[in-house]
């Protein structure tokens, strides 16, 4: 194994793009509303031959429409899932109306019903870790209220701000289902808010200046950094906000121009990389990311630098980044000019490392290998932080052999700390590696 590996050719460390596809019958038409923590599932809605339908997304399974609730008009899309995939959120079309659901393999598409009084109406818009609390918004007895869904529980009101009309809505919730976020209505406007079981719905502002109008979209899985938008100051902007730092702008792209608004729709966990989607007067919404060593950039222009062909696409909006900031997914067009679902594997934007320093810490060494070699086999789910060199989510011989080619260099290149090791002793831990990887095998 070892021996053929030597001689097989080794990617560059880059990236890569795939259009998602459709489903089969209808308008080709699809996009991408999430995706989970691993960056393995992304989901969202399609047009099949039965309407617009909800979809999972992955590369062994490509493009999987969900179907919808029963009841109503066939129409159903998914919004989020769970940190593997396996439980998939979103709202449906049933009898009497639109209902939130959960999904997944073992029961299908599950309605969670309504909150108690109002119209038949719910929407389910982010979900934990394990797939056991699902949070949105529904009508009740008092008008729009954002909502938590637990097995145990069923649908549960979360309130409203004091003061102002009866309208909330939650958007996201941390990895542990601690803290959930979304806009309310206050007697000064609609804010976004940060709600504990401890604290209950307690907002986080806005930007200076005109009226309160902001929601938060999303939160980080380790709740430590809530994204959204503020219409405070028309128009539009993205914002971060975090228990240090409080609440701060995101800014716009360069060429903006007259039109400059911009939106974050989510982030990681690791660097802190934002995703969402801007407007310039030429383009219309382009697809952003947003990291605090570079600010607000086009995702395009970075795969372009990475050497990525995107001849042809548009990317309109970013809706979904996994945990360690290498995969984003969206909706934009492909070459055709139809709409399309994408995901993006980028190296990491926020902490850009020396080729093969798997562990940031400015070496390419025997440390980064043992990371590689805790994660040899993973079949989805690795990423650059992992060991995943070439950028396609696996861990295999080609990622050892490019960190081979790499190693004893040092981040900066002239940077004192490196010292190389015996190229005997990283021979040495590469046939380990293969030899575990041929042992692995046998055993299954």
């Amino acid at each position: 194994m070892l021996a053929v590996a030597l001689v097989l050719p080794t990617s560059a460390c880059g990236a890569n793009f795939l259009g998602l596809g459709d489903l089969p019958g209808g308008n080709y038409s699809s996009g991408a509303n999430g995706i989970s923590a691993d960056g393995c599932a992304a989901v969202g809605v399609a047009t099949s031959a039965a309407g617009s339908e909800a979809f999972r997304w992955t590369l062994a399974e490509g493009m999987i429409g969900l179907g919808d609730l029963p009841g109503g008009t066939a129409n159903s899309g998914a919004w989020n899932a769970s940190a593997d995939g396996s439980v998939v959120v979103g709202t449906s079309a049933a009898d009497g109306g639109a209902q939130a659901f959960r999904w997944t393999r073992e029961t299908g598409i599950v309605g969670l019903g309504d909150l108690a009084g109002g119209v038949s109406f719910s929407v389910a818009h982010g979900v934990s870790a394990d797939g056991n609390t699902v949070v949105g918004y529904g009508h009740s007895a008092a008008g729009q209220e954002a909502f938590r869904w637990t097995p145990q529980t069923g649908m549960v009101s979360l309130g409203d701000f004091a003061g102002g009309d009866q309208y909330s809505a939650a958007a996201g919730i941390s990895g542990d289902a601690s803290v959930i976020v979304g806009l309310g209505s206050s007697a000064e406007g609609i804010e976004a808010f940060r709600w504990t079981e401890q604290t209950g719905m307690v907002g986080i502002g806005g930007l200076p200046g005109g009226e309160s109008l902001s929601g938060a979209n999303s939160i980080s899985g380790d709740a430590a950094m809530v994204v959204g938008v503020d219409y405070s100051n028309l128009p539009g902007q993205a914002f971060a906000w975090s228990a240090q730092d409080g609440l701060n702008p995101l800014g716009f792209l360069p060429e903006a121009g007259s039109i400059d608004t911009s939106q974050a729709y989510d982030v990681s966990v690791l660097g802190r990389v934002i995703v969402g989607t801007a407007s310039t007067p030429a383009e219309g919404n382009i697809a952003v990311v947003w990291d605090e060593g570079h600010g607000l950039r086009r995702p395009d222009r970075i795969l372009a630098s990475q050497g990525v062909d995107l001849t042809g696409w548009r990317l309109t909006d970013a809706t979904g980044i996994s945990d360690d900031g290498q995969v984003i997914v969206g909706r934009g067009y492909n070459p055709s000019g139809f709409a399309e679902a994408w995901m993006a594997i980028v190296s990491p934007l926020a902490n850009p490392a020396n080729p093969g320093d798997v562990n940031q810490d400015g070496r390419v060494d025997r440390a980064d290998l043992a990371v590689m070699l805790s994660n040899f086999g993973a079949e989805c789910g690795a990423g650059f932080y992992q060991g995943d060199l070439d950028a396609d989510r696996a861990l295999t011989m080609n990622d050892i052999m490019f960190w081979r080619r790499h190693f004893g260099t040092s981040y900066p290149a002239n940077s004192a700390a490196a010292v190389p090791e015996p190229a005997s002793t990283t021979l040495a831990l590469i046939g380990l590696l293969a030899a575990a990887a041929s042992l692995a095998r046998r055993r299954n």
